[in-house]
Protein backbone atom coordinates (compact mmCIF):
# COMPACT_ATOMS: atom_id res chain seq x y z
CA UNK A 1 0.00 0.00 0.00
CA UNK A 2 2.78 2.07 0.68
CA UNK A 3 4.50 1.04 -2.08
CA UNK A 4 1.59 1.99 -4.15
CA UNK A 5 1.02 5.72 -2.92
CA UNK A 6 4.52 6.06 -3.09
CA UNK A 7 4.44 5.10 -6.86
CA UNK A 8 1.39 6.86 -7.09
CA UNK A 9 2.99 9.80 -6.06
CA UNK A 10 5.62 9.81 -8.18
CA UNK A 11 4.01 9.12 -10.88
CA UNK A 12 1.61 12.24 -10.38
CA UNK A 13 4.68 14.21 -9.57
CA UNK A 14 6.01 13.54 -12.67
CA UNK A 15 2.58 14.11 -13.95
CA UNK A 16 2.50 17.48 -12.88
CA UNK A 17 6.25 18.32 -13.90
CA UNK A 18 5.55 17.12 -17.28
CA UNK A 19 2.61 19.32 -17.67
CA UNK A 20 4.17 21.94 -16.04
CA UNK A 21 7.20 21.91 -18.70
CA UNK A 22 4.65 21.83 -21.61
CA UNK A 23 3.06 24.29 -20.29
CA UNK A 24 5.96 26.58 -19.42
CA UNK A 25 6.69 25.63 -23.67
CA UNK A 26 3.48 26.20 -24.68
CA UNK A 27 3.82 29.79 -23.14
CA UNK A 28 7.40 30.20 -24.23
CA UNK A 29 6.25 29.38 -28.19
CA UNK A 30 3.40 31.58 -27.50
CA UNK A 31 5.90 34.75 -26.71
CA UNK A 32 8.05 33.43 -29.47
CA UNK A 33 5.09 33.73 -32.04
CA UNK A 34 3.90 36.89 -30.65
CA UNK A 35 7.48 38.13 -31.10
CA UNK A 36 7.35 37.13 -34.10
CA UNK A 37 4.57 38.41 -35.48
CA UNK A 38 5.53 41.70 -33.61
CA UNK A 39 8.41 42.09 -35.71
CA UNK A 40 6.99 41.21 -38.84
CA UNK A 41 4.43 43.61 -38.87
CA UNK A 42 6.84 46.04 -37.61
CA UNK A 43 10.16 45.38 -39.64
CA UNK A 44 7.97 44.93 -42.95
CA UNK A 45 7.51 48.73 -43.71
CA UNK A 46 10.89 49.40 -42.39
CA UNK A 47 12.47 46.31 -45.34
CA UNK A 48 9.90 47.62 -47.82
CA UNK A 49 11.19 51.50 -47.06
CA UNK A 50 14.64 50.56 -47.09
CA UNK A 51 14.27 48.54 -50.09
CA UNK A 52 12.01 51.50 -51.85
CA UNK A 53 13.65 52.55 -55.44
CA UNK A 54 14.39 55.94 -55.06
CA UNK A 55 12.48 58.29 -57.94
CA UNK A 56 14.84 58.08 -60.54
CA UNK A 57 16.03 54.82 -60.31
CA UNK A 58 12.10 53.89 -60.92
CA UNK A 59 12.09 55.92 -63.99
CA UNK A 60 14.90 54.36 -65.22
CA UNK A 61 13.59 50.98 -64.83
CA UNK A 62 10.51 52.01 -66.19
CA UNK A 63 12.05 53.38 -69.56
CA UNK A 64 14.53 50.23 -69.74
CA UNK A 65 11.65 48.02 -69.43
CA UNK A 66 10.26 49.99 -72.32
CA UNK A 67 13.13 49.43 -74.46
CA UNK A 68 14.47 52.90 -74.60
CA UNK A 69 18.21 53.20 -74.78
CA UNK A 70 18.55 55.87 -72.69
CA UNK A 71 16.77 54.41 -69.76
CA UNK A 72 18.54 51.04 -70.13
CA UNK A 73 21.86 53.16 -70.13
CA UNK A 74 21.27 55.42 -67.17
CA UNK A 75 19.99 52.10 -65.38
CA UNK A 76 23.04 50.33 -66.12
CA UNK A 77 25.39 53.39 -64.81
CA UNK A 78 23.49 53.03 -61.61
CA UNK A 79 23.58 49.05 -61.06
CA UNK A 80 27.82 49.79 -62.19
CA UNK A 81 28.38 52.68 -59.51
CA UNK A 82 25.68 51.21 -56.73
CA UNK A 83 23.98 54.41 -57.03
CA UNK A 84 20.51 54.07 -54.84
CA UNK A 85 20.69 50.25 -55.26
CA UNK A 86 23.54 47.29 -54.92
CA UNK A 87 26.17 47.40 -57.09
CA UNK A 88 26.09 44.54 -60.07
CA UNK A 89 28.54 44.43 -62.87
CA UNK A 90 26.77 41.59 -64.58
CA UNK A 91 23.49 43.55 -64.48
CA UNK A 92 25.28 46.54 -65.98
CA UNK A 93 26.45 44.69 -68.77
CA UNK A 94 23.21 42.91 -69.77
CA UNK A 95 21.86 46.79 -69.56
CA UNK A 96 24.88 48.56 -71.33
CA UNK A 97 24.45 45.79 -74.31
CA UNK A 98 20.56 46.57 -74.44
CA UNK A 99 21.31 50.12 -75.36
CA UNK A 100 24.57 50.04 -77.20
CA UNK A 101 22.95 47.32 -79.92
CA UNK A 102 20.47 50.20 -80.55
CA UNK A 103 23.40 52.82 -80.95
CA UNK A 104 23.78 54.84 -77.97
CA UNK A 105 27.32 55.90 -78.01
CA UNK A 106 27.21 56.37 -74.21
CA UNK A 107 26.71 52.45 -73.31
CA UNK A 108 29.05 51.43 -76.30
CA UNK A 109 31.97 53.17 -74.77
CA UNK A 110 31.00 52.10 -71.06
CA UNK A 111 30.84 48.49 -72.47
CA UNK A 112 34.04 48.40 -73.86
CA UNK A 113 35.21 49.63 -70.31
CA UNK A 114 33.72 46.70 -68.80
CA UNK A 115 35.39 44.53 -70.79
CA UNK A 116 38.38 46.05 -70.89
CA UNK A 117 38.67 46.01 -66.68
CA UNK A 118 36.64 42.58 -66.90
CA UNK A 119 34.05 43.77 -64.81
CA UNK A 120 30.69 41.56 -65.24
CA UNK A 121 32.36 40.15 -67.91
CA UNK A 122 35.34 38.37 -69.13
CA UNK A 123 38.30 40.53 -70.12
CA UNK A 124 38.94 40.99 -73.84
CA UNK A 125 40.57 44.14 -75.00
CA UNK A 126 39.87 43.03 -78.35
CA UNK A 127 35.88 43.44 -77.76
CA UNK A 128 36.81 46.77 -75.65
CA UNK A 129 38.66 48.43 -78.43
CA UNK A 130 35.47 47.65 -80.89
CA UNK A 131 32.96 49.08 -78.56
CA UNK A 132 35.52 52.05 -78.47
CA UNK A 133 35.66 52.60 -82.03
CA UNK A 134 31.86 52.56 -82.25
CA UNK A 135 31.07 55.24 -79.96
CA UNK A 136 34.09 57.21 -81.13
CA UNK A 137 32.20 57.28 -84.64
CA UNK A 138 29.34 58.04 -82.76
CA UNK A 139 30.67 61.02 -81.24
CA UNK A 140 31.43 59.92 -77.49
CA UNK A 141 34.26 62.10 -76.65
CA UNK A 142 35.39 59.93 -73.77
CA UNK A 143 35.76 56.53 -76.40
CA UNK A 144 37.87 59.23 -78.82
CA UNK A 145 40.13 59.64 -76.22
CA UNK A 146 40.45 56.52 -74.98
CA UNK A 147 41.32 55.06 -78.47
CA UNK A 148 43.57 57.83 -79.24
CA UNK A 149 45.54 57.11 -75.84
CA UNK A 150 45.45 53.15 -76.91
CA UNK A 151 47.29 54.18 -80.52
CA UNK A 152 48.92 56.31 -79.06
CA UNK A 153 50.86 53.55 -76.96
CA UNK A 154 50.46 50.75 -79.16
CA UNK A 155 47.67 48.99 -76.74
CA UNK A 156 45.85 46.13 -78.32
CA UNK A 157 46.24 47.98 -81.81
CA UNK A 158 49.10 48.99 -83.94
CA UNK A 159 51.28 52.27 -82.24
CA UNK A 160 49.90 55.07 -84.52
CA UNK A 161 50.69 58.51 -83.56
CA UNK A 162 48.89 60.15 -86.45
CA UNK A 163 45.63 58.18 -85.75
CA UNK A 164 46.35 58.93 -81.80
CA UNK A 165 46.32 62.99 -82.61
CA UNK A 166 43.40 63.22 -84.95
CA UNK A 167 41.41 61.07 -82.65
CA UNK A 168 41.85 63.48 -79.43
CA UNK A 169 41.47 66.39 -81.52
CA UNK A 170 38.04 65.23 -81.95
CA UNK A 171 37.42 64.71 -78.25
CA UNK A 172 39.34 67.92 -77.65
CA UNK A 173 36.76 69.52 -79.92
CA UNK A 174 34.08 68.74 -77.36
CA UNK A 175 35.52 70.21 -74.65
CA UNK A 176 37.34 66.80 -73.01
CA UNK A 177 40.29 68.01 -70.04
CA UNK A 178 42.18 64.63 -70.95
CA UNK A 179 42.38 64.65 -74.47
CA UNK A 180 43.48 68.38 -74.23
CA UNK A 181 45.98 67.28 -72.04
CA UNK A 182 47.05 64.34 -74.40
CA UNK A 183 47.23 66.14 -77.21
CA UNK A 184 49.12 68.78 -75.68
CA UNK A 185 51.94 66.07 -75.24
CA UNK A 186 52.03 65.32 -78.50
CA UNK A 187 53.02 68.67 -79.76
CA UNK A 188 55.34 68.86 -77.01
CA UNK A 189 57.36 66.10 -78.06
CA UNK A 190 56.24 66.26 -81.76
CA UNK A 191 54.33 63.13 -82.18
CA UNK A 192 52.11 62.56 -84.93
CA UNK A 193 52.95 66.39 -85.53
CA UNK A 194 55.59 69.11 -85.59
CA UNK A 195 56.51 70.12 -82.33
CA UNK A 196 55.16 72.97 -81.28
CA UNK A 197 55.74 74.35 -77.89
CA UNK A 198 52.65 77.29 -78.20
CA UNK A 199 50.49 74.84 -79.19
CA UNK A 200 51.74 72.50 -76.82
CA UNK A 201 51.14 75.21 -73.96
CA UNK A 202 46.84 76.13 -75.02
CA UNK A 203 46.07 72.58 -75.30
CA UNK A 204 47.34 72.45 -71.62
CA UNK A 205 45.89 75.69 -70.28
CA UNK A 206 42.74 74.65 -71.92
CA UNK A 207 42.90 70.95 -70.09
CA UNK A 208 43.48 73.03 -67.00
CA UNK A 209 40.45 75.31 -67.86
CA UNK A 210 38.22 71.95 -68.80
CA UNK A 211 39.66 70.20 -65.98
CA UNK A 212 36.80 68.26 -63.90
CA UNK A 213 38.67 66.99 -60.86
CA UNK A 214 41.17 69.32 -58.89
CA UNK A 215 43.85 66.43 -59.43
CA UNK A 216 43.45 66.39 -63.55
CA UNK A 217 43.85 70.66 -63.14
CA UNK A 218 47.10 69.82 -61.23
CA UNK A 219 48.32 67.69 -63.91
CA UNK A 220 47.76 69.84 -66.20
CA UNK A 221 49.27 72.97 -64.61
CA UNK A 222 52.50 71.76 -64.50
CA UNK A 223 52.32 70.46 -67.50
CA UNK A 224 51.65 73.95 -68.91
CA UNK A 225 54.46 75.32 -66.01
CA UNK A 226 56.73 73.03 -67.85
CA UNK A 227 56.17 74.29 -71.30
CA UNK A 228 55.80 77.97 -70.34
CA UNK A 229 59.22 78.17 -69.57
CA UNK A 230 60.75 77.11 -73.07
CA UNK A 231 58.36 80.34 -74.38
CA UNK A 232 59.66 83.64 -74.53
CA UNK A 233 57.09 86.59 -73.07
CA UNK A 234 55.93 87.22 -76.41
CA UNK A 235 55.24 83.56 -77.24
CA UNK A 236 53.37 83.29 -73.87
CA UNK A 237 51.26 86.58 -74.17
CA UNK A 238 50.51 84.81 -77.83
CA UNK A 239 49.87 81.49 -76.49
CA UNK A 240 47.38 82.48 -73.56
CA UNK A 241 45.62 84.83 -75.86
CA UNK A 242 44.82 82.41 -78.44
CA UNK A 243 43.90 79.99 -75.50
CA UNK A 244 41.31 82.15 -74.04
CA UNK A 245 39.53 82.33 -77.15
CA UNK A 246 39.56 78.64 -77.79
CA UNK A 247 38.12 78.59 -74.14
CA UNK A 248 35.12 81.34 -75.16
CA UNK A 249 34.24 79.22 -78.38
CA UNK A 250 34.14 75.74 -76.20
CA UNK A 251 32.15 77.26 -74.04
CA UNK A 252 29.59 78.69 -76.51
CA UNK A 253 29.53 74.94 -77.94
CA UNK A 254 28.41 73.55 -74.66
Amino acid sequence: MLNSIGVGDTLDTELHVRVAEEVVVISWCVRFSVIVVTNSVLCVPIYAWWHQESEPVTEARTRAEQGDPSGQFNLGVMYATGQDMPEDFVEAVRLYRLAASQGHEGAQNNLGLMYASGRGVAQNFTEAVRLYRLASENGHSGAQNRLGLMYATGRNVPQDFTEAVRLYRLAADQGHHAAHHNLGRMYLTGRGVPQDDILAYICFDLAVSQATNEHARTIAGRSRDEVSQRLTLAQRFEAQTRSDQTYAVLQGKQ
